[in-house]
């Protein structure tokens, strides 16, 4: 009896050990070998490898971004023009040229109740652009453009002195001697002309004769 239950004892044990024994071979199939891996070390002294820069080939280009095309029919923005005092403002040729018979205002439409630009004085020489019913648009030496009541436009024709000084000479030559210098814008009618000189009178009685160059306007034929 005790022999058997001897041999059943190292029976178990046998079988002990070899269930130990499958269990690690299993294991180790399971959970394969890590290996560890020592991180590299830069060598003192060197550079880790750096990407080249790109060279273009000769002859080639870059890509440049194309320029914009507008499309038929369209344009480019364009700074709107100024206004101007009224579309019949705009340049045009002067109908006749006269003077103002009285001192004035110059009005920016053509009525009595709309703004004054500026006031001139009797015999103000102008050019007329237009009319509209008992109103006239005129404009001055300076391209300053208004409205005036027709009835102050008379004749004669007078002309203003636009440069800073004007020779008043006894004949129609740079050769004749100078009376006086008259003052710039001062006003003078005219008597006559002979090629570009034009005899003047004041409103004293001074006569003499200026060159077209010192007055304004030059383009009426006398």
């Amino acid at each position: 009896t005790s022999e058997k239950l001897s041999l059943q004892t190292s029976k178990v044990d046998e079988g002990i050990v070899k269930e130990k024994v499958q269990t690690e071979a299993k294991t180790k199939i399971l959970l394969p070998e890590v290996k560890k891996i020592k991180p590299e070390v830069a060598t003192p002294g060197e550079k880790e490898d750096e990407p080249e820069p790109e060279v273009a080939t000769p002859g080639e280009k870059e890509d440049e971004p194309e320029p914009e095309v507008a499309t038929l029919g369209e344009k480019e923005d364009e700074p709107e023009p100024e206004m101007k005092l009224q579309e019949n403002l705009e340049s045009t040729k002067a109908i006749e040229y006269a003077r103002i018979s009285v001192g004035a205002n110059i009005r920016s439409d053509a009525s009595m109740t709309s703004k004054v630009l500026h006031t001139v004085p009797p015999g103000y020489p102008v050019a007329v652009l237009s009319r509209q019913a008992d109103w006239l648009l005129v404009e001055d030496y300076r391209e300053r453009k208004g409205w005036v009541f027709a009835s102050l436009v008379k004749e004669p024709k007078t002309v203003i002195i636009k440069t800073s000084k004007g020779n008043l000479r006894n004949g129609p030559s740079l050769e004749d001697g100078i009376i006086v210098q008259l003052d710039h814008e001062k006003i003078m009618p005219v008597l006559e002309r002979s090629g570009e000189w034009l005899k003047v009178t004041d409103f004293e009685g001074l006569t003499g004769w200026l060159h077209q160059r010192d007055i304004w306007p030059t383009v009426v034929i006398y």
